[in-house]
């Protein structure tokens, strides 16, 4: 679990669209927010 504060480790996700966001392209520049939800038509 991450502590408040403390760095997020890097990591890499497909998008919707097909390209890759890298959370690597966004250190010390921007804030990045993710949020992860259930795939469409599914439980939960």
């Amino acid at each position: 679990m991450i502590s408040k504060g403390e760095a997020a480790p890097s990591f890499s996700g497909k998008l919707a669209d097909g390209s890759v966001l890298r959370s690597d392209d966004y250190r010390d520049r921007h804030n990045l927010i993710v949020y992860f939800f259930p795939k469409d038509f599914t439980p939960g």
